[in-house]
């Protein structure tokens, strides 16, 4: 005989249901008895917790239930938002490309409009689902400046610039800062350790295991990071080499990716990011990262165009 199996909302609204009616019950048994006959200490005590317990797990419920509501609304409407947004700043790069509209500023202009559009689009939709505060930024690797790893060495003198930032990010939080890839724990071990991408929901106690067990802590170029966040998500905007056609690209290649930059995404709370819920978090992130990589790729191979465009104009 099969197990009957109950789906887990419909076990919420069961327990919201008793928990509500109990608080309810025990409300009006309260009144009922204090003015039928003067209750003993002993029963006010008790249906006080009664009524004070039922009701704190019923708000619970409610809130539980209000924020897995706003997940499974803001999510799928924000990715639609995010596939929309860059499918239409993709064909409309190669649109102005072909009406001899585009030049190197324009690129630059439109990339940095559409990743913060894009990065907006994020942080809301992480906000709304965590019911914290939530800030994304870009950073990528110099768009003019081509770059091949060829040993470890080269990592240590590989910079990376702030794109842009959501617009609720602190407003000291420099817009446009530069940040050695080595001198950050979360650069570090998507580039050097080869990890799939960095994640923390507290980063003291990370910084504490990592202390234990390498004897370096956390590392960040900006001295003072733990004004701004506590819990991160950094994720690569990278493909696998053997998937880039061939072309001269502008972007790091390590053997295996083909990297252009890095979504970063924190929050000034540690309870942000749950520990049971990080990964989900962390996936979402990364399929924003998949979709940036092919408008980033895109502008890439434009500005390689459109640079060498330039250069003739000027030897003529």
């Amino acid at each position: 005989m099969s197990k009957i199996r109950f789906p887990r909302y419909q076990i919420q609204d069961f327990l919201e249901l008793i928990f509500g009616t109990v608080a309810i019950i025990s409300a009006i048994l309260t009144i009922i008895t204090f003015f039928k006959e003067p209750p003993t200490y002993i029963y006010i005590i008790f249906m006080a917790v009664l009524f004070a317990t039922s009701l704190t797990f019923f708000v619970l419920l409610i809130k539980f239930k209000i924020i897995a509501e706003n997940r499974l609304r803001h999510f799928p409407e924000s990715f639609h938002k995010l596939t929309h947004l860059i499918r239409d700043e993709f064909y409309n790069l190669q649109r102005m490309h072909e009406d001899k509209k585009l030049s190197t500023e324009k690129l630059i202009d439109c990339l940095q409009k559409t990743a913060h559009e894009s990065v907006n689009i994020l942080s809301l939709a992480l906000s709304t689902s965590t019911d914290r505060n939530i800030s994304v930024c870009i950073k990528y690797f110099p768009i003019d400046e081509p770059i091949l790893l060829r040993d470890e060495k080269d990592y240590k003198n590989i910079s990376v610039k702030t794109l842009c930032r959501s617009s609720n990010s602190n407003l000291s939080r420099n817009a446009h800062s530069i940040h050695k890839v080595f001198d950050n724990t979360h650069f570090k071990k998507i580039m050097m350790e080869k990890l799939p991408h960095f994640s923390a929901y507290n980063i003291y106690e990370l910084s504490d295991k990592l202390k234990d067990t390498t004897g370096m802590p956390y590392q960040n170029s900006n001295p003072n990071w733990e004004d701004y966040y506590k819990s991160a998500i950094t994720v690569p905007i990278r493909m696998e080499s053997k998937y880039v056609p061939k072309k001269i690209s502008k972007s790091i290649h390590d053997g295996s990716y083909d990297l252009l930059g890095f979504v970063c995404v924190d929050s000034p709370s540690t309870s942000a990011f749950r520990k049971n819920d990080i990964d989900f978090y962390v996936q979402y992130i990364k399929a924003y990262a998949d979709l940036l990589y092919q408008y980033f790729d895109r502008a890439y191979c434009y500005f390689q165009l459109l640079s060498a465009e330039e250069k003739r104009r000027d030897i003529k």
